[in-house]
């Protein structure tokens, strides 16, 4: 076991895709029975997605000791995620121009719906929507982009009280620390 903990992770992801795809493909039906391995690891997965989206936000925003220097990371970090984005976009629209996902499949007996209406969201809403009323709740609903609003204004707060934040960051700092541990324990 010991060697395959030294293998880097994302091959042993690419091994364990290739070993998925080999066993559904000859095994079919009958993996079914092996299922319940990959439910439980994305059930640990999505445990563990809320604690360290909010731990590692606010120690990393506390962490960084000056508001000048937030306000430059954070157009940083929006930068990278709008290129890392676009990049997503194109590679997707280029792979499935490439591999075609569905080509030659029989298709006549599906049955297809009107498409919903889509939600008539205003701008306003939309900003509503990204403003927490109850951090807890959406922890437990895992919406992701309240709970980084909520991460970061808790971040800037201990961030801004200076000496009288320290014990808090210590304790996110402590908070980020392991549940990148609890991860790297799922993981491997």
């Amino acid at each position: 076991m010991s060697t395959w903990l030294r293998i880097p992770l994302w091959q042993r992801v690419i091994a364990a895709l290739i070993l998925g795809i080999i066993v559904g493909r000859f095994w079919g039906p009958g993996a079914e029975s092996i299922k319940i391995i990959g439910d439980v690891f994305v059930a640990f997965i999505k445990m563990l997605v809320v604690p360290l989206i909010f731990f590692s936000l606010v120690a990393g925003v506390a962490s960084i000791g000056d508001l000048r220097k937030l306000g430059s990371v954070g157009w940083r970090a929006m930068l990278l995620f709008v290129v890392t984005g676009q990049m997503s976009v194109w590679l997707g629209l280029s792979l499935g121009t490439l591999i075609a996902p569905g080509l030659g499949v029989d298709t006549s007996a599906l049955t297809i719906g009107a498409p919903p209406e889509p939600a008539d969201t205003s701008w306003r809403d939309m900003v509503l929507g990204m403003i927490p009323q109850s951090p807890v709740q959406v922890m437990a609903d895992v919406n992701v982009l309240p709970l980084i609003v909520f991460s970061l204004l808790i971040g800037i707060g201990i961030l801004m009280a200076k000496e009288d934040g320290e014990p808090a960051l210590k304790i996110f700092e402590s908070g980020s620390v392991v549940m990148q541990k609890v991860t790297a324990i799922v993981m491997e």
